[in-house]
């Protein structure tokens, strides 16, 4: 006993196939796109916002330094997968946000963020 199948409208289904692989490309660019762009106003808003003063609320630049390091990356990671990273590589950076431990001229200072 053998049995048959027959498939209509290959040309169809084929078609459909297509659209789906292209608009799954458009939203991959589409999401990619809107990272970068979100990206962008977490660094503009830090710098703006949080790095400008005045004091005491926010910090204000001494340096400069630090406002200056704040990046995003934004990269894809897979098959429909980005990462967007945040921060800075400045060392103090990280005292200032969550505060701890300040050792300057051999003395510790404790920070303590509010």
């Amino acid at each position: 006993m053998s049995v048959r199948v027959t498939i209509e409208g290959r040309e169809k289904l084929l078609k459909v196939g297509s659209l789906v692989l292209n608009r799954r490309k458009l939203l991959d660019e589409s999401v990619y796109k809107e990272m970068l762009q979100f990206g962008q106003r977490l660094v503009a808003t830090s710098k703006g916002k949080y790095l400008s003063g005045p004091r005491p609320d926010r910090l204000a630049p001494v340096t400069g330094h630090l406002r200056q390091n704040i990046v995003s990356t934004t990269k894809q990671t897979g098959a429909h997968l980005f990462e967007l990273s945040f921060g800075t590589n400045i060392v103090y950076g990280r005292i200032h946000e969550y505060g701890g431990p300040v050792v300057q001229n051999g003395k510790t200072t404790f920070i303590m963020r509010k």
